[in-house]
């Protein structure tokens, strides 16, 4: 299988700022026009009338956008995420990835050493698999996003499963992870591990950078 394990310590500036302000206009429109709506009103995002909502929302459009930039999901809705439990997220995954437990537990202690797993709202993306072109469709895949508010950083967690012998012979799983520019997105990433597999991301990690995206500042209009 192939996967992708990312860190964003996101900033606002240039393009990425202005496709942020674009997307919070489409959202106050689409507020305008249903303000009643359950869909923005009772997502597991939270009321898009409040601002720390709609930055919820901008900041995991935009970390799609970045690990995709071929693809636009900014006409997406809260609907397209649905948050989950740390027990169910790691129950799915574990079942999916069917590795020994060995492994699994360096898997979620690299995990957690990145995102503080205890702090961390999990969503996960409910629309089609974020993964690289192939000619042989996925037979599954999941992307997570682990969000620490308080580091104000996200951990993007993708991986998509495939027949046998698509993947490398040995049967192990690829891991990319690449670090995507400011103007890419409303932030910069920091990969957990360089290209490989997902057995070598285990024996790498980075120290985190500060972040300056504001996901929990004051807000005029939160009640």
């Amino acid at each position: 299988c192939s996967a992708r394990l990312e860190r964003y310590a996101a900033r606002l500036t240039g393009r990425s700022k202005a496709a942020a302000k674009k997307m919070e206009a489409k959202i106050l429109r689409d507020l305008e026009q249903e303000p009643s709506s359950p869909e923005l009103t009772s997502s597991a995002l939270g009321d898009m009338h409040n601002a720390s909502s709609r930055r919820l929302l901008i900041s995991l459009i935009s970390a799609l956008n970045a690990t995709a930039p071929e693809l636009s999901f900014e006409n997406l809705q809260p609907t397209s995420f649905s948050r989950v439990e740390l027990l169910n997220c790691a129950q799915s995954v574990n079942s999916l990835l069917q590795r020994d437990s060995a492994f699994l537990t360096s898997l979620w202690s690299t995990i957690d050493s990145a995102a503080a797993l205890k702090e961390c709202d999990i969503f996960k993306f409910m629309g089609d698999p974020v993964e690289e072109e192939s000619d042989v469709p996925s037979l599954w895949a999941f992307t997570y996003f682990f969000v620490n508010h308080r580091r104000r950083e996200v951990i993007f967690f993708t991986c998509s499963g495939f027949p046998s012998g698509v993947s490398d012979d040995s049967g192990d799983t690829e891991l990319g992870a690449v670090p995507l520019a400011p103007a890419q997105a409303a932030g910069s990433s920091v990969p957990i591990a360089k290209h490989g597999r997902l057995s070598d991301l285990l024996q790498a990690s980075q120290e985190y950078e500060d972040g300056t995206w504001d996901m929990e500042g004051e807000d005029d209009d939160d009640d």
